[in-house]
């Protein structure tokens, strides 16, 4: 049996059977902009289990380059737009939504409605600056779910809602960035410093953890590590005191 009532932190996404959850996406690069299209299927199958599905913002404050049509989800016309702005335009279009794309830092968006909140982005200022936005907004039951890679290897990380943070768990995310941090200049450095399809697994794994949680409200682990090379994948264990529970119920 599972443990599926409160204060059991993973009770939250139950509520998904009684009203839209509020997401907020901050970054739609990489890893963001198909963690986006993976939101979209998230939102798909709630709406066919007959829940009324999710509520999107996305933020990212960059424009689409030529560098980012390889392994992020833009196409030559989108050249020159707004990242967050292009991408929820078009889910809009394809779902019939009314989610919100905005051209603007994650520190800078109101949190204090969100049920969850997704970050991918690929700085550890960018990072540092999100957990001190998190921290000084108001307090709720609230999910972070991380998400990050490097060349051939990646994690993503659940925590809010009695669980430590991500940065908590990983507390080399936020440490000074190192010259791989800054941005790629062409498709082909993208594509020498990233895995072409590094950000389609990281996504994958990422939705596939929020999928189980809104199915049944609870999962045995609280995110994981993969990596291309070895192909190897080992999950992140629930605290102790939270799997004993699990277990006990």
């Amino acid at each position: 049996m599972t443990h599926q009532t409160p204060p059991h932190p993973f009770a939250l996404l139950t509520a998904s059977k009684n009203r839209p959850l509020t997401v907020i996406l901050a970054g739609v690069g990489g890893s963001g902009s198909r963690m986006a299209l993976r939101l979209a299927e998230l939102h798909k199958g709630l709406r066919a289990l007959g829940r009324p599905g999710l509520e999107l913002l996305a933020c990212d404050p960059k424009t689409v380059t030529q560098a980012n049509l390889v392994r992020q989800t833009f196409y030559p016309c989108d050249v020159g737009l707004s990242k967050a702005e292009t991408l929820i335009t078009r889910l809009n279009l394809a779902l019939g939504t009314r989610w919100q794309g905005i051209m603007e830092r994650a520190e800078n968006v109101d949190f204090s409605s969100a049920d969850l909140v997704v970050s991918t982005l690929d700085s550890a200022t960018s990072r540092i600056a999100l957990q001190g936005a998190l921290q000084k907004s108001p307090a709720r039951a609230r999910y972070h779910l991380d998400l990050g890679n490097d060349l051939d290897y990646g994690q993503w990380v659940l925590g809010g809602c009695g669980l430590p943070s991500p940065y908590e768990v990983l507390p080399k995310l936020l440490e000074p960035e190192s010259e791989s941090d800054s941005p790629s200049c062409s498709a082909l450095e993208s594509l020498l410093r990233q895995d072409l399809y590094i950000n389609d697994f990281v996504a994958l794994y990422g939705a596939q953890l929020l999928w189980t949680l809104c199915l049944g409200g609870e999962t045995r682990s609280r995110g994981g590590f993969f990596n291309l090379t070895s192909l190897s994948v080992a999950a992140l264990p629930l605290p102790a005191v939270l799997e004993s529970a699990r277990k006990a119920a």
